[in-house]
């Protein structure tokens, strides 16, 4: 992704989390919107710039944020190659430890 393509992510204002892969490799995804909701890669594998998810565990983990709060309801936009997904949880809240 180029400075343009990037740039046209970034001009989302109202975005609370903006993932583009552009890192290509390590554990981290960069949030780029403007909250700074980076998160963790477990398992995931990388194809040049975007993630390979098995559908089992391999996931990326955010760390709670007012920002990602959902109240009623959300939008998600997201690229994804469904050649050989059968079935996946696209997206999923936790509330681990709260009683």
């Amino acid at each position: 992704m180029n400075a343009q393509e990037l740039g046209k992510f970034i001009a989302y204002k109202d975005a609370v989390l903006i993932y583009t892969f552009v890192e290509g490799r390590g554990s981290k995804l960069h949030d780029f919107s403007k909250y700074r909701n980076h998160g963790t890669i477990y398992k995931m594998k990388w194809l040049k710039n975007a993630g390979s998810f098995d559908g089992v565990d391999d996931y990326v983990e955010v760390s709670d944020s007012p920002s990602i709060t959902v109240a009623d309801t959300v939008t998600v936009l997201a690229w994804i190659n469904w050649a050989e997904v059968r079935e996946c949880t696209l997206l999923q809240k936790k509330n681990i430890g709260v009683r």
